[in-house]
């Protein structure tokens, strides 16, 4: 893992500190007291590399790609409240699914293969569903009732209607 320390005995060889800032400790004790008994790895883990300060500052960092998803979801009622179902994709790499809450809809997709995947889907309401989380090089292309996707490897796609449905359900193929 990440940071292991296996000089140190048990459970605590994998349990590397948190590294909050790029001081020698990582931050993790007094600035001038004693030192944790547990040192933060060396090189492209260390403190100097990796650190909860230097994420924060980069607006790029995984980190707060994290904290902005963690945002996103929390704004999607339907993912918490609404009755989901897994989408037939037409292909097994690409992982498709749609939370439904009374009138409205939201659809994520996620590539888990390592190459690009292009599907397409038929959707009732494709015209008023937008983008809401996309991964850089993924595109999506809505006409009447159809998604035509294209998603980078690793990639994912959240969409949800930016208005009510008008009382009838999704329309999408269910698996």
């Amino acid at each position: 893992g990440m940071g292991e320390n296996l000089a140190l005995e048990g459970r605590l060889a994998p349990r590397s500190t948190m590294q909050w800032n790029d001081r020698p400790d990582g931050g993790f004790g007094p600035p001038d007291g004693e030192p944790s008994r547990r040192f933060p790895p060396d090189g492209r883990y260390g403190p100097g590399e990796v650190n909860v300060s230097s994420q924060r500052a980069d607006p790029g960092s995984l980190l707060n790609w994290v904290a902005g998803a963690v945002r996103t979801r929390r704004q999607i009622p339907e993912l918490g409240a609404g009755s989901w179902s897994v989408l037939d994709t037409g292909d097994d790499a690409v992982l498709g699914h749609c939370c439904e809450m009374e009138d409205s809809c939201f659809v994520a997709l996620h590539n888990l293969a390592g190459e690009r995947r292009s599907i397409e889907l038929e959707h009732a309401a494709a015209e008023s569903l937008f983008e809401v989380l996309t991964a850089p090089d993924a595109a999506v292309e809505h006409d009447d009732e159809r998604l035509r996707v294209d998603l980078p490897r690793y990639g994912y796609l959240w969409l949800q209607t930016d208005r009510p449905l008008q009382g009838h359900t999704s329309g999408l193929p269910r698996t």
